[in-house]
């Protein structure tokens, strides 16, 4: 006896493509915000070490030259830009770029409110300056960074309640 041998369908079929098609969308449309969290506090970590070694190194140029620094902070289409040039050496100027995804939200002093793009002020020949908090954004994320002038020690914080109380100490 003989058996008649059926065709093995050796391809996929389009219903079993679509469907497979279907289930990896939906496995995309779940993992996507979780991503997108993530891949926002990575930014705003990148740009507050960034902000951390700009302060730091305009402190450290004007301790290690015994002259003023002046710094300035902007904003603009192209980004934020955060410059610090020795004022008898202007050439000795130093720029850092924040991620381009990150954008300064707020910038203020103790008791003034910046509502400009820049932000300037100056490092004295100890390497201190005024205390300023800096709000960071990407997408729907803030955070805040206070920067204590006398000491340089970047403290960051969660919301700007927190952000004033510190620099009113």
């Amino acid at each position: 006896m003989r058996r008649s041998k059926r065709a093995i369908p050796s391809a996929f079929t389009l219903i079993e493509l679509i469907i497979v098609t279907v289930i990896l969308g939906l496995l995309a449309a779940i993992a996507a915000p979780p991503l997108r969290g993530a891949m926002n506090r990575y930014e705003l970590g990148r740009a507050m070490e960034t902000l951390e070694t700009f302060d730091s190194q305009a402190r450290r140029t004007a301790r290690l030259s015994r002259e003023v620094v002046d710094v300035t902070i902007r904003q603009d289409a192209s980004g934020t830009t955060l410059h610090s040039t020795s004022q008898t050496n202007p050439k000795s100027q130093r720029v850092f770029q924040l991620p381009s995804t990150v954008r300064i939200a707020n910038l203020r002093y103790a008791r003034k409110e910046f509502t400009g793009n820049d932000l300037t002020f100056r490092v004295n020949d100890r390497g201190h300056s005024a205390s300023y908090a800096i709000a960071l954004n990407r997408g729907r994320l803030t955070r805040w960074l206070v920067v204590l002038g006398s000491s340089g020690q970047l403290v960051p914080v969660a919301s700007e309640e927190e952000a004033n109380a510190l620099l009113s100490l």
